[in-house]
């Protein structure tokens, strides 16, 4: 019987309980072995209400496994913090040199929100801000709520939610249906973005949102590479070093979870033989990159200012899946077993005419609508699923044209 990947469900009750009094002890460390502490803050200069990280030593009560995979050397998530004050630390003091105002540059979220994060802990009844490096919140979202201290009740983040399976209730597979549906609510409703559901494509595009630099002052005046958000496929690229799907079954020592191509949780979910469930994950995390990097070119060309080093972004990133789509819905069976694929064809093909007249504002509206039209279907297509009908095999196919990046870590 498949188990929640939670490696000590009982100990996930401090999360239900009284998480929240942990945080008050802890300082981050990130998962580079380094925390770089601020000043602590008067109660008073907290914006209660914003989002706030509660770092990764909240996070490794229940996921430890997933814990000890950003931690391995060949994650470069993991070691972001390290890299960017040690190795690019000379690039980076010409990139902020060239920057007006680089002090916003440096100490706020402008480059911590991509190369690390900013933790926020209460010690003493103080907020004390300190930097980690890449963690699980830089992907899922803020986790807690600036200014709500542990005293005072339960931050309002998607933490609380996201930890509690019930009443009375410490592990996963005890859970009810009922309550899962309002704890999956609760959780997206505090913008937690997750590897299932509709979250997948936010998550997604948060990829896109450090992968690809859409921002003219950075990469313009600062000298900033626009990065590789062009090269960036979401399965290849979170099936190597970046996969954290533990599998956890009854004859599994569970201090040693099985890092596998799908984890246990989406196979409770969906339900049916393994092999099945594989085939139908890896095309909707294709097709959702697809759409998620589609999205992105589309924004970035509604948002340049003229003369940028985004003038290719739609060679870049909207023609090659303008390019992909056009071939999926020729081939027979497609559209029957997955109609958004037309639906988004359609709107940038209309989108296609205008890309060249940025400047005007009818072009404008029209680039920005199909562009909403591939968030729309994104999102209700990682929501669906994608089927492992045989019309859609070729989507596999495609899938390993692409080159894994690096190996999956396991536990040893």
């Amino acid at each position: 019987m498949l188990r929640s990947n939670l490696v000590d469900p009982v100990r996930c009750a401090v999360g239900v309980c009284g998480l929240f009094s942990v945080v008050t002890v802890l300082l981050a460390v990130g998962g580079d072995g380094l925390s770089h502490v601020s000043a602590p803050q008067d109660e008073s200069s907290a914006q209660v209400g914003a989002a706030a990280n509660v770092g990764n030593q909240i996070c490794v009560l229940c996921h430890k496994a997933e814990v000890a995979s950003m931690k391995q050397a060949d994650n470069v998530h993991g070691r972001s913090l390290a890299r960017f004050l040690s190795v690019h630390k000379d690039r980076n003091a010409k990139i902020l040199g060239n920057l007006e105002d680089s002090d916003t540059w440096a100490d706020g979220e402008r480059c911590h929100d991509c190369h690390g994060m900013e933790v926020t802990t209460w010690v003493g009844g103080r907020a004390v801000e300190t930097k980690e490096g890449i963690g699980c919140e830089s992907c899922h979202g803020p986790a807690g709520e600036a200014g709500a201290r542990p005293a005072e009740g339960r931050p309002k983040g998607w933490l609380n939610p996201h930890s509690s399976y019930g009443l009375g209730v410490f592990e996963r597979r005890k859970e009810s249906p009922e309550h899962k549906r309002m704890r999956r609510e609760r959780s997206a409703k505090a913008h937690m973005r997750t590897a299932t559901g509709a979250g997948m494509y936010d998550l997604a595009v948060r990829c896109y949102d450090c992968h690809f630099i859409a921002d003219d002052e950075l990469t313009d005046d600062g000298g900033h590479r626009v990065g590789h958000g062009a090269d960036l496929e979401l399965f290849s690229w979170g099936a190597g070093w970046g996969r954290h799907n533990f599998l956890v079954s009854s004859e599994t020592d569970l201090r040693k979870p099985v890092n596998a191509s799908v984890s246990s949780l989406v196979l409770d979910e969906m339900g049916g033989a393994p092999d099945v469930v594989t085939k139908a994950r890896v095309r909707t995390l294709f097709l959702v990159g697809q759409l998620a990097r589609l999205e992105t070119g589309l924004r970035v060309l509604v948002a340049k200012r003229e003369g940028s080093a985004f003038d290719n972004a739609w060679d870049q990133l909207v023609e090659p899946v303008k390019d992909l789509l056009e071939e999926l819905v020729e081939e027979d069976g497609v559209i029957a077993a997955c109609p958004r694929l037309e639906t988004v064809w359609e709107a940038v093909e209309d989108a296609e005419d205008w890309k060249d007249e940025i400047e005007e504002q009818e072009s404008l509206d029209a680039l920005r609508a199909a562009a909403d039209v591939a968030a729309r279907e994104g999102r209700a297509l990682a929501a669906e699923g994608v089927s492992a009908d045989e019309a859609l095999e070729t989507l596999n196919e495609r899938v390993e044209e692409n080159e894994v990046k690096g190996e999956a870590w396991q536990a040893r």
